[in-house]
């Protein structure tokens, strides 16, 4: 969560009126931790409340946690309208 919403306050900052421009990357994967639904959703959380709502997730492997995106995990959190949104 710190990194993302520290990283994107940065770059909001940098890039002003261009920051609409922002599309980041966010990691779905384990590296040297375990990586699960509640890391991914802190992170979409976090791009949130910097103002950036679009984002592309990141696995080396393409295994991704769709089960938080669709609304499991903890329940919901992409908001109304974006079920299906995404998909395997």
């Amino acid at each position: 969560y710190r990194t993302i919403a520290f990283g994107l306050r940065d770059a909001r900052r940098k890039l002003g009126e261009d920051s609409y421009k922002l599309t980041p990357y966010l990691q779905d994967f384990s590296l040297q931790s375990e990586y699960g639904n509640a890391e991914l959703l802190a992170q979409i959380r976090a791009a949130r409340e910097q103002g950036v709502e679009s984002w592309i997730l990141w696995n080396p492997l393409n295994r991704y946690h769709w089960e938080a995106l669709a609304g499991g995990g903890e329940a919901g959190t992409l908001g109304p309208g974006r079920e299906g949104a995404v998909g395997p």
